[in-house]
């Protein structure tokens, strides 16, 4: 996990509606954290890790500790996975309905970041996003410098 249920109870603390975290046994505070830190794990970084032998993706290019938007990520991914809102088998929406002379157009766009992320929402991918590689970068580059 990226952080204790503690710290998380911390964060939910200061926000509203997180009845569904307050209500929930540690345990599943637990499953929810180690889901959404799995999760978090599955997306390409820039940089490495600071350390090759960490557990996680987290903390990256020699920082000592894991930055706040990636503790706030985890909590909020944790939060939608207790909800039941994180589920990777999205049904389609339909983009439009008639019925008899009645027509509606829904909205098609996805609160889904994109097919390689289908598990993260637009608001948690953005709290990430200075961290993520760019989807069309495949690999690392480095600079050499002749000295």
């Amino acid at each position: 996990m990226y952080s204790s249920v503690s710290n998380a109870d911390d964060y939910f603390a200061t926000q509203f509606n997180t009845d569904v975290w307050s209500n929930a046994t540690i345990e599943d505070k637990e499953k929810a954290l180690t889901q959404a830190s799995r999760l978090l794990d599955l997306v390409r970084y820039k940089g490495a890790k600071t350390s090759p032998e960490q557990q996680h993706e987290f903390p990256r290019n020699g920082d000592a500790t894991i930055h706040n938007r990636v503790l706030w990520a985890c909590y909020e991914l944790a939060f939608k996975i207790l909800q039941g809102v994180n589920k990777t088998d999205t049904p389609q929406k339909a983009k439009r309905v008639k019925l008899g002379p009645m027509e509606i157009e829904v909205d098609s766009s996805s609160s889904k970041v994109s097919e390689e992320y289908p598990f993260l929402e637009k608001d948690i991918f953005e709290l990430i996003k200075p961290y993520v590689l760019p989807a069309t970068q495949t690999s690392q580059t480095l600079d050499v410098v002749r000295c």
